[in-house]
């Protein structure tokens, strides 16, 4: 017995089959770095940013700053990008998702938006 199949509707089926991917995280509006902490201790190091704009759209318990956890993607990367943004007084803008275990939003993304 031979099956039939009409392909004619196989993308559909896909489409509704395969799961989308989400992508997750809220973006702050432009701001400015007004502070930056490094806390050597906490976690293998983490770094604190504050910003003149902050977003808590997770509503961590600690919001009063944004951290980016030790190990993250590009982290030295966004970290001299933010230290320089900071020393040129440059307008920025971050992406948060989740909250770290002490409570902090975790930063995602930044971009210099200047």
């Amino acid at each position: 017995m031979r099956l039939n199949l009409n392909y004619r509707y196989f993308p559909a089926v896909v489409l509704l089959v395969v799961p989308s991917i989400v992508v997750g995280g809220t973006w702050s509006s432009q701001t400015k770095v007004s502070t930056i902490f490094i806390n050597a201790t906490d976690n293998g190091g983490t770094i604190y940013f504050k910003f003149d704009s902050m977003i808590n759209p997770d509503d961590c318990a600690n919001s009063q700053q944004i951290a980016l956890v030790h190990g993250s993607p590009y982290e030295d990367q966004i970290y001299a990008m933010y230290l320089s943004a900071h020393a040129g007084r440059k307008t920025v803008r971050y992406r948060v998702d989740g909250c770290t275990p002490n409570g902090y939003p975790k930063l995602l993304n930044a971009t210099i938006a200047d």
